[in-house]
């Protein structure tokens, strides 16, 4: 990942040895695609889940070279139907995802195309931060919208230039809480973000991670899968 971007920083936290969450990268010639998973469970099922979705994507964008975010969502979303045999049985399981094509325009700006499956992207622009928040369905298991042939995602596209940042991450950080049961919530990752917007990634990553450690406690122990994504174009 660090042959297509200027910096890349990673919180990776499972909450056993083996994790429900997972992220993915996949690199062309003049573009590339990255992922933050976070699969049904946690543990030895949400790692299972985890398998059969790195497996797919690898499949959907290497072997049968689909590169459109929303296809890419669709497609997995069925292919997980069909593996888990969701149509006939009462297997529910299947992931939420964030997903963008990232594409170099020229020397100083990219294309960035996003779908997310009831995830969102942060990403940074003149200073500010900005969010695209995805779609509410999921992937895999019953979706009233299949019933009706409908198409479940869509692609939002943004502009960004060299030193742009992008955030992707599970819903295991914001809805992590604290002894007094309050959630680390979505107001104070914005906040947070908003306020380092200038400082190094790898630093910011860094006092991120800090701030996360003061909401675990034997009090309150982590309570899912952890996993945060951070990109400077």
């Amino acid at each position: 990942m660090k042959l297509y971007f200027t910096d890349v920083q990673i919180i990776y936290k499972p909450l056993h040895e083996v994790s429900g969450d997972f992220y993915w990268f996949w690199g062309g010639d003049n573009k590339c695609i990255t992922a933050v998973v976070d699969c049904t469970g946690h543990g030895v099922s949400g790692a299972f889940m985890s398998m059969i979705g790195h497996t797919l994507l690898n499949e959907i964008v290497n072997e049968k070279k689909i590169h459109e975010p929303a296809d890419i969502l669709e497609i997995l979303h069925l292919e997980i139907v069909t593996a888990l045999n969701q149509e006939k049985g009462r297997n529910n399981d299947g992931m939420d995802i964030a997903l963008c094509v990232i594409e170099q325009e020229d020397l100083c700006s990219r294309k960035v195309t996003f779908a997310g499956a009831k995830r969102p992207l942060y990403y940074t622009k003149n200073q500010e931060l900005k969010q695209l928040k995805g779609n509410r369905c999921s992937i895999g298991g019953y979706q009233r919208w299949s019933i009706y042939n409908e198409k479940p995602f869509h692609n939002e596209v943004v502009h960004l230039t060299t030193n742009d940042r992008i955030y992707l991450f599970s819903d295991g950080f914001t809805d992590q809480p604290s002894k007094d049961h309050k959630k680390y919530g979505t107001k104070r990752l914005i906040d947070f973000l908003q306020n380092h917007i200038a400082t190094p990634l790898e630093e910011q990553k860094n006092l991120l991670e800090t701030d996360l450690q003061q909401q675990i406690c034997e009090e309150s122990p982590q309570r899912d899968d952890i996993t945060f994504l951070f990109i400077q174009l």
